[in-house]
């Protein structure tokens, strides 16, 4: 699966999104956009994410893990989350209309993935 990596010299635009496309047509892309927000960025920067892509609330991809929680954030998997979107081809279509938007909508996230 294609990871994106944001960052200031916008490497974002390496993911082959031909490639990409072709696999949303074929089925192969799934519902969701995963991101990962920057070190010591709110949760609030999530559901900002969230209302860019203009699919559902976002969502911890790994759950608060409890009395583990130290060790799940000196991890980066708080870090982690996800939208939900209606298809593959709308997954396919938000991610490309999100990785358009100016840099500063980008602040605070540090990979992308469908």
């Amino acid at each position: 699966v294609p990871t994106v990596t944001l960052a200031p010299t916008r490497a974002c635009r390496a993911l082959d999104m031909a490639h990409l496309r072709r696999l949303a047509d074929e089925g192969q892309v799934g519902t969701e956009l995963r991101f990962k927000l920057t070190a010591g960025t709110s949760a609030a920067r999530a559901a900002s994410v969230a209302a860019a892509v203009e699919c559902s609330s976002a969502k911890r991809v790994f759950r608060p893990a409890g009395k583990h929680e130290a060790k799940h954030r000196a991890a980066g998997l708080d870090r982690w989350w996800a939208v939900k979107c209606s298809g593959a081809n709308e997954t396919w279509s938000k991610l490309d209309a999100y990785l358009k938007l100016s840099d500063d909508d980008h602040e605070g996230v540090e990979f992308v993935e469908p």
